[in-house]
């Protein structure tokens, strides 16, 4: 409602030609705002989730190969370890989904620090509580202490953090709907590390 009332305010003052570059620059950010909120919106909406058994190996494998060109397009390599053949129990298009925002996020902070060796390890390990975990490892512009600890209060402020920006409540809403956890360590200047941990599916547990 906040931003169609200002649409409406900016033209009034279009028509009564008032119009000028700061008004365009407004025009544009709420153009940007309107397209967090569809984001926003649907990272919420929970109602068209499919879970199934899938597995967790094949889907990352695909991932990463689908990702390959972008990749390559900015200099990125690219590292993948996987030590876990089991199941997951989910849906398989938001755990693609997440991995994607993690992705780009990796790449828009590697970008950011505009370094010649440019990085992203990707690690998948089983633990002996069936536990599979995800960590995406990289070497890009990082953040603080402060920064960290910001973008782990979900729906929080960030301060304008353009590193995660709104693609992390996406991710925090998919982890939560797994039923997972996730941490993020990073360090400015060196990098980031988000550790992802779900469960996996035991048929003998049906869980």
């Amino acid at each position: 409602k906040l931003i169609n009332y200002v649409e409406t305010f900016i033209e009034k003052l279009v028509n009564n030609r008032y119009n000028n570059k700061d008004i365009d620059k407004i025009k544009r950010y709420l153009r940007d705002e309107k397209k967090k909120n569809v984001v926003i919106k649907d990272s919420l909406d929970s109602s068209k989730n499919n879970f199934e058994v899938f597995n967790f190996e094949k889907l990352v494998e695909k991932i990463v190969r689908n990702s390959q060109k972008i990749l390559k397009k900015y200099g990125i390599n690219t590292s993948l370890f996987i030590d876990f053949s089991g199941n997951m129990y989910g849906d398989k298009k938001r755990i693609y989904q997440m991995f994607i925002q993690i992705l780009r996020n990796s790449i828009n902070a590697i970008l950011t620090r505009n370094k010649l060796d440019k990085k992203i390890n990707i690690v998948v390990v089983g633990d002996k509580n069936h536990r599979i975990i995800l960590e995406i490892i990289d070497n890009g512009v990082g953040m603080t202490e402060e920064e960290v600890k910001a973008v782990m209060r979900p729906y929080s402020d960030t301060k304008g953090n353009s590193i995660m920006g709104t693609g992390l409540i996406t991710i925090y809403k998919i982890v939560k709907e797994h039923n997972g956890l996730m941490t993020i360590s990073s360090e400015l200047d060196v990098g980031t590390k988000i550790r992802i941990i779900f469960n996996e599916y035991r048929e003998e547990t049906n869980q």
